[in-house]
């Protein structure tokens, strides 16, 4: 027992800073806000009492003691004990209150009426209307005796009882009953849920935020286990294995070994009595698992132990069907560390042999229909057996690889497709969609030499074959797949091409109606590595064809997206949006075959709508877009880095670049999600833009030097509006080169036709300063800007026309309207003003009022009014129109001081 006052804290308890990485077991309570200030109230009123139910490990006792702490702090008379019960003190009656009673001077007495008085004068040092808090921790333990004081200390005025319980087996009937009648608050604690566990991660490792993705596998790993986090936060800590990028903390191996979480939980499943083991290690091998092909590894009454000891649980999955899975994710990587390959091979056998036979009894010729064998007990008794070196029937082999092929468990995949090429006799179509599947899936694992080995080897097969339909559409299924691996992996579109020029050939020697449809998705795909390698006007061509050639069809669809770009780019907006809502239908038709498509076409649509300066379609585009990648197939990893990367695009369109550095950081500390999309360059340069434009110039050369080494190159589809940002980003801290860049890019988007981006680079290039736009350059942009449906074109020949003649940049009407269609015109560091009051000074002078800017910077209008008083303080100016002035005046101070 531990008596607490005011003036007996534990060490620890005050607002010391503690030094990291520390114990979960001394650490402070993180994550938990809304749930303390929960138990914190429950204790309010007089002679108030809970019980905190929750998982091992949940955090109930800390809960427990937070809650007491705090209203010690508004109550310092307040004393507070604390019990533990213990499976020890459950077999001695009221062993658990012995500590509190052996300080009295007389008995304790015989019933509980009398030991629940005692206990109370012993706690409180006998002193009438002093306030006590009781923490009796884990009280299925609890004797029977020790119930019943417990039950008795409810009802007694002055005192306030916390419990702690573990959900299973949950709390005793007395309690219940205490519970059931009011006098007994229950209070469930949960798993930290995804945003406690990142508040919880920083607080334990301050300094630098974690990535949304490294969050995301800390909470999976864990189930979101306070005390499993903190020990795994403090392994990565120790072992060196965080590494930072952008700023950020990312975590990209695996569990370290030898850590203390090992240790905790290999002793945990040591201990655990044979029967239970054996439950648990084929439950860490199959998780999640159907429950009823579990049925004859598993013993009942095994499993039953391991549920109440809240080792395994059992979920629903939607067609209600019950699905066995652990506890806490991290368990499986334990198991893994104590089972040997050859354990490992023998359980997996087992666990096949007993489900094969049921399974070949159901009609296999139904399944793909949708009929008797569920698909997903199809892929897992095909995936034990391929664990565990069996000889699958091809009867389950071949429709359990049909079904792998959409799969994003590309690993799967790659050991299917490799045990149906390891059978002899194999039919010679099948063994060529076995080699296309596993290039495919070697793709996305980033292996381009086993890529390579693959293609080598179906494209010999399919030479082999006679001239046929099926000779026909295999040639296209691997020219495509080899394609996008060559453009996506290595940026080798010329060898993307030529693999497309192949099918080609071999088609045309087929049946015409088979080569027609292979022709259109195989140019689907040239289109496509055109735009990679920069040969646009073949590009539009090829799209002026297909686009004929599918009227009403979905057979655009793969390159929708190419082409909504080029048309964005070109400023054809009208028939960029066009596109996008005609495919975009089909997509949604399509989902099956292109899950990803509805997301990628209504990203480009979003782009497109940021090029032509269409900041509030943008930004309703964007909501749409993450509502769809959100319900769409894909990793959570892409999902969130794509979310990151378009609430940074419209936080640019905003000015706000503090908030754009934080989101485009957090798409580039998973950079490698973007690689060969052709966003890299774009997210990059972005990223850049936002640092400087912020004032972070140290970051901006960090990330200029990622653009200088990016392994693969980019597309050339986004190498104009690339460059154009990072030129923008460059006219926040000019070094004198800005203008020869400037030209460099308008002749760039000239050669490709993109007249939207050639007005851009023509604005840009008087933006720079010196001599004003030679005649046939102004011609152009006068040209452009009348000619162009894009909303931001004329407002940028416009502003051309007013800086050829001395003025200020930042003043007039024009200056507004750009920055409200999302261009915000380079202003130099003030130097009196703070990052953030640069920000809202920059707004000021473009005539936003108090009530946009908060909206645009996600402050309270409180706020912003407060950094206004403070600029016009700073600046000395009297009044918000004389902002502009004051702003504009140190570049020309800067202008005379390069001078």
């Amino acid at each position: 027992m531990v008596s607490e006052n005011a003036g007996g804290r534990e060490a620890g308890s005050s607002a010391e800073p503690v030094p990291v990485p520390i114990s979960p077991h001394s650490a402070p309570f993180w994550g938990r806000g809304a749930l303390l200030a929960d138990a914190r109230a429950a204790l309010e009123p007089d002679g108030a009492s809970a019980i905190l139910v929750g998982a091992a490990g949940s955090g109930k006792t800390r809960l427990a003691r937070e809650a007491a702490l705090g209203f010690l702090e508004d109550r310092p008379n307040t004393r507070i004990a604390r019990f533990g019960a213990t499976s020890a003190t459950q077999r001695t009656p009221l062993a658990v209150f012995a500590p509190a009673l052996r300080s009295l001077r007389g008995p304790a007495g015989d019933t509980p009426e009398e030991v629940a008085r005692s206990l109370v004068r012993a706690c409180t040092g006998g002193a009438k209307g002093v306030p006590l808090i009781v923490l009796i921790d884990d009280t299925p333990q609890l004797d029977p005796m020790s119930e019943a004081v417990t039950d008795l200390l409810l009802a007694l005025p002055d005192v306030r009882v916390l419990l702690t319980c573990r959900s299973a087996p949950g709390p005793s009937a007395l309690l219940a009953r205490a519970w059931r009648d009011g006098e007994l608050r229950r209070i469930e604690v949960p798993e930290l849920t995804r945003p406690e566990t990142a508040e919880f991660s920083t607080a334990m490792l301050p300094g630098k935020p974690f990535a949304p993705d490294t969050i995301r596998r800390l909470h999976q790993s864990t189930g979101g286990n306070p005390l499993f986090l903190a020990e795994l936060i403090g392994a990565l800590d120790r072992s060196g294995a965080l590494e930072e990028r952008h700023g950020l903390r990312i975590w990209p191996g695996s569990l370290p070994a030898g850590t203390s979480l090992h240790d905790v939980l290999r002793a945990e499943i040591a201990r655990l009595p044979a029967d239970e083991r054996t439950a648990f290690e084929t439950t860490a091998l199959c998780s999640p698992a159907p429950l009823h092909l579990l049925e004859d590894s598993i013993s009942p009454d095994a499993l039953e132990r391991l549920l109440e000891k809240e080792v395994v649980r059992i979920v629903y999955r939607a067609d209600g069907r019950p699905v066995l899975e652990l506890a806490h994710p991290i368990y499986g990587e334990t198991a893994e560390t104590m089972l040997n390959p050859l354990r490992m091979r023998e359980q997996y056998r087992t666990l096949y042999d007993r489900a094969v036979e049921p399974l070949l009894e159901e009609d296999l010729e139904r399944t793909t229909g949708g009929g008797t064998i569920p698909t997903g007990d199809l892929l897992t008794v095909v995936d034990w057996g391929l664990h565990g070196e069996r000889e699958v029937p091809l009867e389950l082999l071949v429709p359990a690889f049909r079904f792998a092929r959409p799969l994003v468990d590309h690993g799967f995949r790659v050991r299917i497709a490799s045990a149906l090429l390891r059978r002899h006799g194999l039919e010679r179509s099948l063994r060529i969609d076995a080699l296309v599947n596993r290039l495919e899936a070697f793709r996305y694992l980033g292996d381009p030499d086993a890529v390579a080995a693959d293609e080598v080897s179906a494209r010999a097969l399919i030479e082999a074959m006679p001239a046929s339909a099926e000779r026909t559409r295999l040639a296209a299924d691997l020219a495509i797949a080899f394609a996008d691996a060559a453009v996506l992996m290595v940026g080798r579109w010329e060898d993307a091409v030529a693999a497309l020029d192949w099918a080609d050939r071999l088609g045309a020697a087929g049946p015409s109606a088979a080569a027609t449809t292979a022709a259109i998705r195989v140019e689907a795909q040239r289109g496509i590595a055109l735009c990679y390698g920069g040969e646009m006007v073949a590009a539009t061509e090829l799209e002026r064809r297909l686009s004929e050639a599918t009227q009403g069809t979905p057979g655009f669809l793969p390159f929708a997206p190419t082409s909504i770009l080029l048309h964005g780019q070109r400023g054809e907006t009208r028939q960029a949006r066009q596109i996008a809502r005609q495919q975009l239908r089909f997509a949604v038709q399509a989902a099956a075959d292109y899950p990803l498509a509805a997301g990628e076409i209504i990203g480009v649509w979003c782009l497109v709508d940021v090029f032509a300066g269409h900041s509030r379609e943008a930004a309703f585009i964007y909501g749409v877009m993450e509502q769809a990648i959100a319900r769409g197939a894909g990793g959570p990893r892409l999902r969130e880095t794509v979310v990151a990367f378009g609430r940074g695009l419209l936080a640019l369109m905003q000015g706000d670049w503090v908030r754009a550095s934080e989101h485009l950081a957090i798409a580039c500390s998973e950079l490698d999600d973007f690689t060969g999309t052709g966003s890299e360059g774009l997210l990059l340069t972005s990223l850049a833009l936002a640092q400087t434009a912020s004032g972070d110039l140290d970051g901006a050369r960090v990330t200029r030097a990622a653009i200088a080494g990016w392994p693969t190159g980019t597309s050339r589809l986004l190498d104009v509006p690339s460059r154009y940002h990072l030129l923008l980003a460059r006219l926040w801290a000019p070094d004198g080169t800005e203008r020869g860049e400037a030209e460099a890019i308008a002749l760039r988007a000239r050669e490709y036709g993109f007249g939207l981006m050639e007005l851009r680079a023509l604005h840009a290039i008087q933006l720079c300063g010196g001599p004003p736009l030679p005649p046939e350059q102004l011609a152009r942009a006068r040209e452009l800007g009348s000619s162009l449906a894009a909303p931001i074109a004329p407002l940028l020949a416009l502003h051309i026309d007013q800086l050829r003649a001395p003025g200020r940049e930042n003043a007039g009407d024009t200056a507004r309207r750009l920055a409200r269609r999302g261009l915000f015109l380079p202003t130099p560091r003030h130097p009196v003003l703070t990052v953030r009051e640069q920000h809202v000074a920059e707004l000021v002078s473009l005539g936003y009022s108090n009530a946009q800017i908060a909206k645009r910077l996600q402050n309270s209008r409180r706020t912003v009014e407060t950094h206004v008083a403070r600029i016009l303080m700073k600046l000395g100016v009297g009044s918000r129109e004389a902002v502009a002035d004051a702003l504009d005046a140190t570049r020309w101070d800067e202008e005379e001081a390069a001078g």
